[in-house]
Formats: C-alpha cells, structure tokens, sequence
C-alpha cells in the first residue's frame, strides 16, 4: 500500500510523456512521508475510449488519479497527500508545456480494512 493509479486520455500523449508524468506523481508519494517507500506502487493507464464534456474539442483530454491506501489517516494528511499529487501534476504538465485543454480529477479511496491483505512472493 498504496497504489496510485493514473488514468489519462491516450490524447495527451506525445505531448506529455507518461513514463514522466507517473515519476512526478510516484515522487510526490514518496517524499509526503505518509508510506513506507518500498510500498509505495504507481502505475498508469491510458484510455483510448473516452469522452471529454460535450465532446467537441478532439484535443480535450484528462488525467485522472486515484491513489488507494489503508484507513486510519487524519483529515489533515489526506488533503496533504491529495494536495502533494495536485502539484505534482500540475508542476509536470507545466514542464512539458502542455497547452491542450485537461480536466485533473485526484481521488483518495481508503480501502475498508477486510480488503486489506497482501503477501510477498519471492
């Protein structure tokens, strides 16, 4: 724990380079101090199947991050955690210039304790 998943529009795409984009935001879980590094998980997605509002801008496209962690956080280091992901993203898009319309949405899921178990195979 946690997983952080990143969706994105495959539109975005040559313009931001997802491999950059999914180190911003695994960098930003690492240095907020909430986890443990070496369990920290990031991965991304793209979605060639999407809609964008009324559709009528091809060039809109979006990023959509969801990051999945164990309860039991206060309210404060959630916001942080979620605020830490928004500028990340934020800071990478304004590195790579991106100028195309996007739509940000970054979700916190705490997973209900029963969901919780994992095993580490060698």
């Amino acid at each position: 724990m946690p997983h952080i998943i990143v969706e994105y529009s495959s539109n975005i795409e040559p313009t931001c380079c997802a491999a950059d984009l999914l180190q911003s935001v695994h960098q930003a879980a690492l240095d907020s101090g909430i986890f443990e590094p070496s369990a920290v998980r990031t991965r991304a997605a793209p979605r060639s199947l999407y809609l964008v509002g009324q559709n009528t801008d091809p060039t809109a496209g979006f990023i959509h991050i969801t990051a999945r962690i164990r309860p039991g956080r206060t309210t404060e280091t959630l916001e942080s955690l979620l605020r830490a992901l928004v500028d990340s993203t934020e800071g990478y898009l304004r590195t790579a210039n991106y100028a195309a319309p996007l739509m940000l949405n970054v979700e916190i899921d705490e997973l209900p304790a029963l969901r919780l178990g994992s095993r580490l195979f060698n």
